[in-house]
């Protein structure tokens, strides 16, 4: 399970990078024409290699608990029912 789980998460973040990539080549070969970069968000753009890094490193962790509390138990459900 453990597998499939980092091949998955592997392919995810190849896959995002691989979508940036024709907007990479586009502001890349268009760089010195700032009226074809107007609709280019530099957000965006500045966000990419952060985004990438995140997604690529081994130590994400989610955030929270790592086992919630549960909202309601079965018995409260059945006596608001």
């Amino acid at each position: 399970m453990q597998l499939i789980t980092e091949v998955s998460g592997f392919l995810a973040s190849l896959t995002s990078f691989l979508v940036w990539l024709p907007q990479v080549r586009r502001v890349w070969v268009e760089r010195h024409d700032p009226s074809r970069l107007a609709d280019e968000s530099p957000t965006a753009l500045a966000e990419m290699p952060l985004l990438e890094a995140a997604m690529s490193s081994d130590d994400v962790r989610p955030v929270g608990p790592s086992d919630p509390e549960p909202v309601a138990s079965p018995e409260d459900f059945a006596r608001a029912v």
